[in-house]
């Protein structure tokens, strides 16, 4: 894949000076928004427009695409669920003709009323021909969100204090200081 982004960034590069950062990052930025407001639609017409014919996605999954298949991957979210996406903390950098952008998309869906929020960073790298920007490849990963911590009373962490058995040759003693349990395992 590095072979084809070079050799894309090289035949592109040829054909096009450079390109102003400051209004070329507004631009990148607005055409990334418009394409995370058309999910939850379904809608494949601007991603259609703005993919190359050689893209190529990674998703949050692992999963791979070729433009065709990540278009028919497409559905607009189900009966009873809503939801959007929005672009934070864009950073947008430039190299001739080549732009990458990356960002959180900090996604809202409420599931028959029921709120999920979940940010992805994302990764995009666009070329610029002519007057208009195509993405050429994309990777999204899910940044891990862990739940606010509780505190639970003392009396039910010592609860759990003891000496624990895991198999035939190891074993644990879990004990309690500070509000804190602790495990420390034996033979392991």
């Amino acid at each position: 894949m590095l072979y084809m982004i070079c050799n894309c960034c090289i035949k592109v590069n040829a054909q096009i000076p450079s390109v102003d950062s400051s209004t070329n990052s507004t631009a990148i930025i607005r055409i990334e928004q418009s394409l995370m407001d058309a999910i939850a639609f379904g809608d494949t017409t601007l991603w259609s427009k703005y993919l190359d014919k050689d893209f190529f996605i990674v998703t949050e999954d692992g999963t791979r695409f070729i433009k065709k298949s990540f278009l028919e991957s497409f559905q607009p979210l189900p009966k009873g669920f809503t939801g959007n996406i929005k672009i934070v903390q864009p950073k947008v950098i430039f190299h001739d003709n080549i732009a990458v952008i990356a960002y959180v998309a900090d996604e809202n869906e409420w599931v028959y009323g029921q709120h999920l929020h979940t940010t992805y960073g994302t990764l995009n790298t666009y070329y610029k021909n002519d007057t208009s920007w195509t993405m050429l490849a994309s990777e999204i990963y899910e940044i891990p969100q862990l739940p606010p911590p509780i505190k639970a009373p003392a009396a039910t962490l010592k609860q759990y204090c003891g000496k624990y058995q895991m198999n035939n040759t190891i074993s644990c003693t879990v004990s309690y200081e500070r509000d804190t349990l602790f495990i420390q395992k034996k033979n392991a």
